[in-house]
């Protein structure tokens, strides 16, 4: 593939890219029904899964304190997202117009490479705030915490810093010695 051919895909990709913003909303409602609508949850499930729904509390059944902070951390929870979802399409767009490797994509790498990382660690941190604060509302009777993180998203996260700075020497190395990257 030479360059143009290159550009005109990712001109493609850059427009294809606007169904992840028109399906994000839809993605949240999607999410958001299930913990509406008791119904359309139980009818995805097993009845094993059922009994196990029938003996945990259900957001709708929460204090208004915990209605509260449930649905404003499940809601931060997508809003984080916005911006790793905006890095990728302003990276992509970039790409589009032939600025593979500038100053500006290697900044969004990093940018993205460290919100990644950072989600992984507010995951388990949300998520043991909502247990301790359902606890102290009495919507939980016990309060356990949980010290997992998500290695998936800190290891993409980990990689894609890394790789902005591997990019970032290959370019440095190609401006010195006048190397092809």
């Amino acid at each position: 593939m030479n360059r143009e051919e290159n550009i005109r895909l990712f001109r493609r990709l850059d427009r294809l890219f606007w169904l992840i913003w028109i399906l994000f909303p839809i993605t949240i409602w999607t999410s958001a029904r299930d913990f509406i609508d008791l119904n359309a949850a139980r009818a995805l499930m097993t009845p094993e899964q059922i009994s196990c729904l029938d003996v945990m509390p259900y957001p709708l059944n929460y204090s208004t304190t915990g209605k509260v902070t449930f649905w404003s951390l499940f809601l931060i929870n997508y809003l984080i997202l916005v911006p790793m979802i905006g890095v990728l399409h302003q990276t992509l767009h970039r790409f589009g117009k032939g600025l593979f490797f500038v100053t500006d994509t290697l900044n969004a790498f990093y940018t993205l490479g460290i919100f990644i990382i950072g989600w992984a660690f507010y995951q388990s941190f949300s998520n043991n705030l909502l247990g301790w604060m359902l606890f102290k509302t009495g919507d939980l009777q016990v309060f356990q915490p949980d010290y997992n993180i998500e290695l998936v998203p800190l290891a993409v996260g980990i990689f894609i810093v890394s790789f902005r700075f591997i990019i970032g020497r290959a370019i440095a190395m190609q401006s010195e010695l006048d190397l092809t990257v």
